[in-house]
């Protein structure tokens, strides 16, 4: 269902583009050039706390430590463990978490005789299973390259599948392969913290399920499907670079999502039908082919405040299937770059009336469209927001 759900949601832009450009889009407009901007964004805070009463394990690849396997150092680790890796290149069959309070932190330098400098490298040797899996409560990782198996078509790279209050930050998650995740929270899990990473090159970034969970200052980038999957309540998706991924966001309801930069994507946030509950606030949508996707059947309460809405190919699309329903979302003081008039902005919807048509024994449906204007921002900005 969920697949046939994206390819539609895809299917839909495409063809609203094609409508959009005979009625909304200036010729100026279908002059866009897509550049790539270099973008900042603020450091998280790293959430380490060493304490001078935890005992040190030390793993190193040339024998100068305790440890030259990562998975051996803690599985002899107890509660309250620091196990300090450090720089070189780590082949794990897996990596597996069962004990609460250990925290697994990269030294990117070199320990005793040796040349190697930078962040750990931890590679996968086999494709079954996540690199690394969090199977209990307050287990913090931190400061690695996490480089994943590129012959397994579902894999993820992190998996978080037991425990609350854990934290990955300061880890570079790169090379998976197919449909897979670099993070995947699955929906038992409380008050993770996903912080000030790079992921890269895999089917999606963040898989993110649970409740109460953060993902902050991360960048996200080439991903063959979705940047961030939020299906939890009470998220907080804040201050990451989402880019060249074909969905910035896929959002669910009671969440909040703000400071983000999403750009260059096929759609930068996609909220589905039956969404309530959501505030985007103070994002920047910006050189997407379609910056906002609205997918609506139902009532909706969703709040857009202050995002710049800059060089999109189509800013906003609200599609409606069948009976036009009310619209409960709220706009207001967004920035959008071709808005330079006085007064509100005008945000074009499309409604869909289905047709069942059957040619032989085959049924397909066909939609026809009717354009119509379903909201306004009365109090658009005049200049763009510092993101």
């Amino acid at each position: 269902m969920n697949k046939m759900r994206d390819l539609l949601s895809k299917t839909l832009v495409v063809g609203v583009i094609v409508l959009f450009l005979s009625v909304a889009i200036t010729p100026m407009s279908l002059g866009i050039k897509i550049v790539s901007d270099r973008l900042e964004v603020k450091e998280a805070k790293s959430s380490i706390d060493e304490e001078d009463s935890r005992t040190v394990i030390i793993v190193d690849d040339e024998g100068d430590g305790d440890y030259t396997s990562i998975q051996d150092a803690i599985g002899n680790a107890t509660s309250g463990d620091i196990i300090e890796v450090y720089s070189g290149i780590y082949h794990e069959k897996k990596i597996l978490i069962t004990t609460e309070d250990i925290i697994l932190k990269g030294i990117p330098y070199e320990l005793g005789a040796g040349n190697d400098f930078g962040k750990p490298v931890i590679k996968d040797i086999t494709d079954i299973g996540s690199l690394i899996t969090f199977n209990n409560s307050e287990i913090i990782v931190d400061g690695l390259v996490l480089e994943g198996n590129e012959s397994h078509f579902l894999y993820n790279i992190v998996s978080f599948v037991i425990g609350d209050n854990n934290v990955l930050s300061n880890c570079d998650i790169i090379k998976g392969n197919g449909l897979g995740s670099c993070v995947r929270v699955t929906h038992k899990i409380k008050n993770t913290k996903i912080i000030n990473n790079n992921l890269s090159a895999m089917g999606t970034g963040i898989d993110l399920a649970g409740i109460n969970n953060s993902v902050i200052g991360n960048r996200i980038n080439n991903m063959k499907s979705y940047g961030i999957i939020c299906n939890n309540k009470n998220c907080n998706v804040s201050g990451n670079l989402i880019s060249e991924c074909d969905w910035g966001i896929l959002i669910g309801c009671n969440n909040t999502i703000s400071n983000n930069i999403i750009s260059e994507c096929d759609i930068g946030i996609e909220l589905y039908e039956k969404l309530e509950n959501v505030t985007i606030e103070y994002n920047e949508f910006k050189h997407n082919m379609n910056g906002i996707l609205i997918l609506s059947e139902q009532r909706q309460v969703k709040m857009f405040y202050r995002n710049n809405i800059i060089k999109n190919l189509i800013d906003v699309c609200y599609v409606h299937f069948g009976k036009l329903h009310p619209s409960f979302n709220t706009w207001y003081g967004n920035y959008w770059n071709k808005w330079k008039r006085i007064g509100p902005k005008r945000i074009f919807g499309i409604r869909l009336i289905p047709i069942f048509f059957i040619p032989t024994d085959f049924p397909f449906i066909i939609f026809i469209p009717f354009i119509r204007t379903v909201a306004y921002d009365l109090h658009p900005a005049k200049e763009p927001y510092e993101i």
